[in-house]
């Protein structure tokens, strides 16, 4: 069936359209069968890409079945039920029962019964649904807004005989989005975002909608031996039409080169201008950034093993090149996380990273990255308000696409009691980058804060499409765990609540006795008695990561006001990070900033509430 229909779209003179619809059958077979695409359908597909076409494709036109969905849920919903409409999928499921996700299969796999040419058939037609009910979903705050310049890297793509040369294409990609982010007046989707759309083949039309942009680059990097084999091709999102591309043969010690070449080449096809200043940048030594993008490879997982060997990596690139600013920000940007999750001692942490922000300023004072690593640790560590709120702006003012800064910016706004101030800068965040689970898990809690439950609802399902396993969402560090539960418990549906807790409880890896523990107690005492057994199971999972704010929280919920107390105190004596979150209007410490002891902890962070 495929074979034939990709014959009848080529003869259509829709060749684009037959590899496509190649990569739906690859994608389906590998994400549903486990199994390798059909021979004859790879073989037609490559003689498609490699023989010259003889006819005009017909114009674009139509919404293309994309054989994944943008966010990673499908059509269903973290608890394993498909979701018909936007509504609440949550209050229907309240009693499903949850299994636990496994390494083969994502948490809400549909049963595998695609063998059967029917079987097939419908596979593609639930595709196609899936794709309009998850783009409904995303409802992305840009989509359809491309009036202004705007690109999207995607991940380019390794053809390089070494799989372990994967980090040299992601890492070239990142410098390239890096790069167009300091071209004045180009709107750059974030990183975050562009690589969740890796391996997703859908077509430019649909890359361009998810993203809000304009134009998308992709490309492909080959490297082997002394030889760097890069091709790069700029397309209208609108029309899938190229714009310009470009090869380029040179050798690996040439790479800052060629991504000052692209971005060069972009900026005159979108009729911008490259500052002359990243013309002029000296490039710095090849093997200290090869150390570089290797380390930037495995700081974006964001686990413990891998955040450790970043380190490591920009130790390698500032011994080799210690003028190289950006290796210093780097390794700043993997100690915060590093110190927020427990995975390294505070004290230890926070002294290497002050360092490293003062060092890399000191090389390159306008390297936006730096100021912001600066405005967190004054943000959450030095609770120096002032010297937060300067570094933080002076970091969007350097470079407007940096999603990050954005989303530091308005942390600092939550910490100053201006909500809605905080709401504006996250969504700006949202808007560079609009798959980012963290940015919308956030901005719900944002929406939380004032009431608007409707918005957070929407916010938190999004979150579990894109990343059900996201720490924001199953507790940890100082968070308690999110999603629809948070509004659930503040509206009064406690039930509910319960409930949607105990599938993320599933998520952390409860068993099904721990999970039914839950349910009985919810059943025997209700909501603090729910806590009292969730706290139980978080200290049998996380014996070694027990947040004192986390557990100050957790007793708060279970009733215990005392020993709330005594963990919020532990929580300012270790200088949490989390603190300054306290007298922000978050549930539950939303209602004990006029506790006597929370009083104090605030006047003494002096916060402008206290």
């Amino acid at each position: 069936i495929t074979l034939r229909l990709m014959h009848a779209l080529d003869a259509n003179g829709d060749r684009a359209g037959a590899i496509r619809h190649a990569r739906v059958h690859t994608a389906l077979l590998r994400e549903e069968l486990d199994a390798a695409p059909t021979p004859e359908v790879v073989q037609f597909a490559e003689r498609l890409r490699v023989e010259p076409s003889t006819r005009r494709a017909p114009e674009p036109a139509g919404e293309q079945v994309a054989p994944a969905l943008v966010v990673d849920g499908d059509a269903e919903d973290a608890d394993g039920h498909a979701d018909a409409k936007d509504g609440d999928a949550d209050d229907a499921d309240a009693d499903a029962t949850v299994h636990p996700p496994t390494r083969e299969e994502p948490v809400s796999r549909t049963h595998r019964s695609w063998r059967s040419v029917v079987g097939y058939a419908a596979a593609i037609a639930l595709l196609a649904l899936t794709v309009i009910a998850g783009r409904a979903l995303m409802d992305s705050p840009v989509a359809g807004s491309r009036s202004a310049p705007s690109i999207a890297v995607l991940p380019f793509v390794d053809l390089s005989a070494d799989p372990g040369n994967a980090y040299f294409s992601d890492g070239l990609t990142e410098q390239i989005i890096a790069t167009l982010g300091r071209v004045e007046g180009l709107h750059v989707a974030a990183r975050t975002s562009s690589f969740r759309l890796r391996d997703r083949a859908l077509d430019v039309r649909s890359i361009g909608d998810t993203l809000g942009v304009a134009t998308v680059l992709e490309g492909s990097v080959r490297r082997e031996g002394n030889r760097l084999r890069v091709t790069a091709q700029l397309i209208d999102a609108a029309t899938g039409y190229h714009l310009w591309t470009e090869e380029y043969d040179r050798q690996p010690q040439d790479v800052i080169d060629v991504q000052v070449e692209i971005a060069g080449a972009i900026a005159r096809a979108l009729r911008l201008q490259l500052a002359p200043a990243l013309l002029d940048a000296p490039a710095p030594d090849p093997v200290a950034y090869d150390f570089y993008l290797r380390a930037l490879y495995l700081r974006n997982t964001l686990k413990p093993d891998e955040l450790g060997q970043a380190l490591e990596l920009f130790d390698s690139a500032t011994a080799r090149a210690p003028t190289f600013a950006r290796a210093y920000a780097g390794k700043a940007s993997v100690l915060a996380p590093a110190i927020l999750f427990g995975y390294m001692p505070q004290d230890e942490g926070l002294s290497e990273l002050r360092a490293l922000v003062d060092r890399a300023l000191e090389l390159d004072p306008t390297l936006g990255e730096a100021h912001a690593a600066l405005g967190i640790a004054r943000l959450f560590w030095d609770w120096d308000w002032a010297g937060a709120e300067r570094s933080l702006r002076r970091a969007v003012a350097l470079n407007p696409n940096d999603a990050h800064a954005h989303h530091h910016l308005a942390n600092y706004f939550n910490v100053m009691g201006m909500v809605d101030d905080a709401i504006a800068a996250r969504s700006r965040s949202l808007e560079l980058d609009p798959l980012n689970p963290r940015t919308v898990a956030v901005l719900a809690s944002d929406h939380v804060k004032l009431g608007d439950y409707d918005r957070a609802h929407e916010l938190y399902r999004r979150v579990i499409k894109l990343d059900p396993m996201h720490p924001l969402l199953l507790g940890s560090g100082p968070w308690l765990p999110g999603g629809p539960g948070v509004i659930y418990e503040a509206q009064g549906r406690h039930r509910e609540a319960a409930e949607a807790y105990a599938r993320l409880a599933t998520l952390r890896g409860a068993t099904p006795a721990e999970v039914d523990v839950l349910r009985h107690a919810f059943a025997s005492g209700g909501m603090p008695a729910f806590w009292r057994a969730w706290i139980e199971m978080d200290q049998r999972q996380m014996p070694d990561l027990q947040d004192p704010l986390r557990s100050a929280k957790l007793w708060l919920l279970a009733g215990d006001t005392a020993q709330a107390m005594d963990w919020l105190d532990r929580a300012f004596a270790e200088r949490n990070p989390g603190l300054v979150m306290v007298g922000s209007g978050m549930p539950p410490l939303d209602r004990m900033t006029s506790h006597p002891r929370v009083a104090r902890i605030l006047a003494a962070m002096k916060l402008p509430r206290s």
